[in-house]
């Protein structure tokens, strides 16, 4: 059985909210200059790792109370057993947040754990989605069910459909049962 989560969390690493007064009022200058940096990247997504058994979705909030632009939080789940897959994902309101929350975060030490954070950008396929994106994890999938089978599934009902990607155990050589 796993421990139970720590009761008193440490403090965050920093990260800035910039508030969305701030945002609005921003010069359109500097929104064209960020979306150059970002090459007109609109992920919000990033995808978190090596979490321990008893981090959850609560852990994951209290982590980033800092940032009120955090949407959602889901950590992807054994469909049998419910344990946690050591992974999952945090849904930020725009790109521009989550990459602050990526550039502040990432390697630093995650509360009560010798652990740091390990954030990436949720994974999507580069060049074949339309200017704003949308992820949507589909679980409890069959263990037959391939990339195109989910594509083709969703692609056939909704049209703006740009891509699908079902996970993958590389040791057991077949599907995790859930995909994106």
């Amino acid at each position: 059985m796993a421990p139970p989560p720590p009761q008193n969390w440490a403090n965050a690493p920093p990260y800035l909210y910039r508030g969305a007064q701030q945002q609005q009022q921003a010069a359109p200058a500097a929104e064209d200059e960020s979306d150059a940096k970002s090459g007109g990247d609109n992920r919000s997504s990033l995808r978190i790792g090596r979490l321990l058994d008893w981090m959850d979705e609560d852990y994951l909030r209290s982590c980033f109370t800092s940032s009120p632009e955090l949407v959602s939080v889901v950590i992807k789940r054994n469909k049998d057993t419910g344990q946690s897959e050591g992974f999952g994902f945090l849904n930020f309101a725009d790109h521009e947040t989550a990459d602050l929350v990526l550039q502040s975060y990432h390697g630093q030490k995650m509360p009560n754990t010798d652990k740091d954070f390990t954030l990436n950008w949720a994974w999507t396929t580069p060049g074949k989605h339309a200017d704003h994106v949308c992820a949507i994890y589909v679980g409890d999938l069959s263990l037959d069910v391939k990339d195109f089978m989910l594509y083709h599934l969703f692609q056939s009902r909704y049209p703006s459909v740009k891509s699908a990607k079902v996970a993958w155990d590389n040791i057991a050589g077949c599907s995790k049962g859930y995909g994106q």
